[in-house]
């Protein structure tokens, strides 16, 4: 694998299915005892919407699927816009694209999930941290273009990787009450353009 990029789930996810089976490329046991264990404050939610999503996390092992990358819906997947690609311009992401999950750890975005809610929390990082490593280690990537927030990034160890790592910039706004949704916005819109680049050159 010549470059490898590494993206955050988001908390917007379509309901509905295509099919029954959850299908993963890269495959882990979860961490069933600190999902289960999740607090109002680990899901951001209270009362029966808490109670439900508990629930909802605790059967994705039976609960219905469809392909990741139609999912997650929020806003930076709204910006990267993965449908309106070309059919080798998909090809590309499918192949060097990795989504890093609390809940699943890697998911390529052909991978079947069902619908859960699980932002990441320090233990579920220290969870997951030596797997991840160790993952991205084995698949040696030349180039790593890292597209996560400040809290996924600490899913891995960087110091344990010997392959060369890009932070893009993020185009500055001027109202910081709108940096988060502007920040989602443009980092994936500049996925979207380095797919196109890539593909084409």
């Amino acid at each position: 694998m010549k470059t490898l990029l590494l993206i955050a789930p988001s908390e917007g996810k379509l309901q509905g299915w295509e099919n029954w089976k959850l299908d993963l490329t890269f495959s882990h046991p979860r961490p069933l005892d600190l999902i289960s264990a999740s607090t109002e404050k680990d899901l951001k939610c209270k009362g029966k919407r808490f109670e439900e999503w508990l629930l909802l996390n605790s059967q994705v092992e039976e609960s219905p699927t469809m392909l990741a990358i139609q999912r997650y819906s929020g806003v930076q997947f709204k910006a990267l816009d993965y449908w309106s690609l070309w059919v080798d311009e998909k090809e590309f992401l499918d192949q060097h694209l990795l989504i890093c999950s609390a809940m699943f750890w890697l998911v390529a975005p052909r991978d079947m999930i069902p619908n859960y809610k699980l932002p990441i929390t320090t233990k579920l990082v220290k969870y997951w941290k030596t797997h991840m490593t160790q993952t991205i280690v084995d698949l040696a990537p030349s180039k790593i273009i890292n597209l996560l927030p400040w809290s996924y990034m600490k899913m891995f160890e960087r110091e344990k990787i010997p392959s060369e790592v890009i932070v893009p910039e993020v185009v500055p706004v001027d109202s910081a009450s709108k940096a988060n949704h502007w920040v989602k916005h443009y980092r994936w819109l500049r996925l979207h353009n380095y797919t196109k680049k890539i593909v084409n050159q």
